[in-house]
């Protein structure tokens, strides 16, 4: 049975999550910052036999899928992808099976999902990396604009803004002459886990270790917080970087667009 939740389910869905909690960064994130009474944002549970066996997410456009992939009660799940729902994204067997069932015309992108294990050995840090303030907001934002990639996930300034004065995550960044040339952030946060996010370098300073500095000094802060930090690469890109720093990889994330 499928159904709305309310406050009181919030226990049971929590630790229905957090026995894969890379799997539902995203989804145990916007369950701790909004709850359940927001217009943007609704939550429903899958139970069987007073079992929790999976919950979806809908926060404005966006609905996140969770759940066991023989066990779901896929049409259901996708009589909540109305027309208003552009993008379905989790874990990629889930998403691709509700997708095929919302009877739209669909795209879908497949990334692998990796998570850093932290070490005793102390890696360098080669290049000066520092967490940014407010003062960096605009700087950050035009640079980040450089990368069409980054245009629709930092859309306004004020994202950023919001993110290092609500201390919801840090942006760390490499400069040169009074100029940022490497950028990375922490996103989505739960209590488990963290994601990683932006990481940019301007194309004249590729080649010179910046990502793998900014990257290790991100996993740095997240482990000092007791959490995995977590990343996301596409399949087809074997993005060698992220083993050589400790990264291995989870599973499989899949994101379907509808049209």
């Amino acid at each position: 049975m499928l159904r709305k939740c309310k406050e009181e389910d919030r226990e049971r869905i929590k630790e229905f999550l957090n026995e894969k909690p890379v799997y539902h960064t995203f989804l145990i994130s916007d369950l701790d910052k909004y709850g359940f009474d927001k217009d943007f944002q609704t939550i429903y549970m899958q139970e069987e036999e007073g079992r929790c066996i999976g919950v979806f997410l809908k926060y404005f456009y966006n609905l996140i899928v969770a759940g066991e992939d023989q066990e779901l009660d896929y049409e259901a799940v996708s009589r909540i992808a109305d027309d208003k729902i552009t993008t379905i994204m989790g874990n990629a067997e889930v998403v691709q099976k509700v997708a095929n069932r919302v009877g739209r015309q669909l795209r879908m992108t497949y990334n692998n999902l990796y998570i850093h294990e932290e070490t005793k050995r102390q890696e360098t840090v080669d290049n000066k990396v520092r967490f940014a303030n407010l003062d960096d907001v605009g700087r950050i934002y035009e640079f980040l604009m450089g990368f069409p990639e980054m245009k629709n996930l930092y859309s306004e300034k004020k994202m950023i803004e919001n993110r290092i004065n609500n201390m919801e995550g840090v942006h760390a960044i490499i400069e040169k002459q009074g100029k940022i040339v490497a950028h990375g952030n922490s996103a989505a946060s739960a209590e488990l886990t963290c994601m990683l996010g932006g990481i940019c370098v301007g194309e004249e300073y590729r080649g010179r270790g910046y990502a793998k500095d900014i990257i290790r000094t991100l996993c740095r802060e997240i482990h000092s917080q007791g959490k995995i930090p977590c990343m996301f690469a596409p399949e087809k890109n074997p993005h060698t970087i992220f083993s050589e720093l400790g990264f291995k990889i989870y599973g499989r994330w899949g994101v379907a667009q509808l049209i």
